[in-house]
């Protein structure tokens, strides 16, 4: 039932050649490898359309998965607003013991009879629960790992109490990688140049907030996590695609002044479209309402 095991090693991060450390099983992964591993639990119906998604943001999941922690028959994992999609890397190939996807709504993608038949399902469990209202149904220091991928631009009331439950249920020294939208991101900057709105959802679909209620800077992301009681041990933002020399020399443009009087521009290895934190507990939450992000009445 385990996966492969394996440390860490060196590798460059996209697109800038920033070493950190990744996962060595997610490293030795082809595309391919991943993208099967991602469908594993997925419909027969729904597997052509997802192959599609999942290659549109494959860096992003190369990416988290590769700084994930390597598990054990005795280690835990919480994936906050997910889909079962990612449990075969969690319970499989990560080889997570406890492997908990946590999502609000019901559906295909959080049913737990696509995974039973599976010689990894006795590991994986489903929850659901509203992240940004309820409390979350496990004890204290229940997870050595939490994953939030692209969840926190959706919350529209607290997203700090979702932040404190994770702090809440993550063990003292444990990680907490999570990703959202960056909102300095190139293509923010030229959503704006061209008087569009910079989100990169935002739209209201007449029933719901689930929309992007609120994107955040590289820097704010540091600092909601840090808020939350974690220290942040790496952080960067991930590319799609590789930008255009025209947009590079534009950003350079737009940064001259900062660079003229000496104070330092925003680098292009921070104007990914895609913020990405680790962190590691060091404490309970330090800032339950951070004053730049909330004015209570």
């Amino acid at each position: 039932m385990g996966g492969p095991t394996g440390g860490r090693r060196r590798h460059g991060s996209r697109p800038f050649g920033v070493e950190v450390d990744v996962n060595a099983v997610i490293d030795s992964l082809s595309d391919v490898q991943l993208i099967d591993a991602l469908v594993e639990c997925a419909p027969l119906s729904e597997r052509d359309k997802l192959r599609d998604d999942f290659r549109k943001h494959l860096i992003r999941y190369r990416r988290v998965f590769g700084l994930i922690p390597q598990g054990g028959e005795s280690k835990a994992l919480l994936e906050v607003g997910a889909r079962l999609y990612t449990a075969p890397i969690y319970a499989r190939i990560l080889d997570y013991g406890n492997v908990g996807i946590a999502s609000k709504w019901k559906g295909s993608y959080t049913d737990e009879a696509l995974i039973r038949a599976m010689p990894f399902g006795e590991r994986i469990r489903t929850w659901h629960f509203d992240a940004e209202i309820d409390r979350f149904p496990f004890d204290d220091a229940t997870f050595d790992a939490v994953v939030c991928s692209e969840v926190l631009e959706h919350l529209a009331i607290d997203p700090m109490h979702m932040l404190a439950e994770i702090n809440r249920v993550t063990k003292h020294g444990g990680a907490f990688i999570i990703t959202t939208p960056n909102a300095a991101s190139l293509a923010a900057l030229f959503r704006l140049l061209a008087g569009q709105h910079p989100f990169s959802w935002s739209s209201y679909n007449g029933s719901s907030s689930d929309r992007h209620n609120r994107e955040y800077t590289i820097d704010e992301l540091e600092n909601i996590v840090r808020a939350a009681g974690f220290e942040p041990v790496h952080s960067e933002t991930i590319y799609g695609s590789m930008p255009s020399l025209k947009r590079k020399l534009i950003t350079a443009w737009i940064d001259l002044p900062d660079r003229l009087r000496r104070k330092p521009g925003i680098r292009m290895s921070r104007r990914g479209d895609t913020g990405l934190v680790v962190g590691c507990k060091v404490s309970g939450p330090r800032d339950r309402y951070p004053s730049w992000l909330y004015t209570m009445r």
